[in-house]
């Protein structure tokens, strides 16, 4: 039983030629981290390579959270709000 609809038509797209180029892109740092990873691994100790990939995947995670935090603003004023009730709470937990 097929459950999509029979008569779908995909677009290229409004421009198929930066898809074209977003993907080649991909494919060769895909080539190069792969070629990267065996140099690496041949020349340094497996520890070191595992740490620094960790690093490097922190910091790509950190940066696509930001923008995609930056791209939604209401998003930025509950962190705001969440943020001063926090801190409220921690200055009436205080004790004189």
């Amino acid at each position: 039983m097929n459950n999509f609809p029979i008569n779908v038509h995909f677009t290229g797209g409004r421009n198929p030629i930066l898809g074209d180029v977003l993907v080649l892109g991909g494919t060769i740092g895909f080539a190069l981290s792969n070629v990267g990873e065996e140099f690496c691994v041949q020349k340094r100790d497996r520890v070191e390579y595992i740490a620094m990939l960790a690093v490097f995947r922190l910091i790509v995670t950190m940066s696509a959270i930001l923008m995609e935090e930056l791209r939604t603003s209401d998003t930025l004023e509950a962190l705001q709000e969440v943020l001063l009730m926090s801190s409220n709470n921690k200055d009436q937990g205080r004790v004189n």
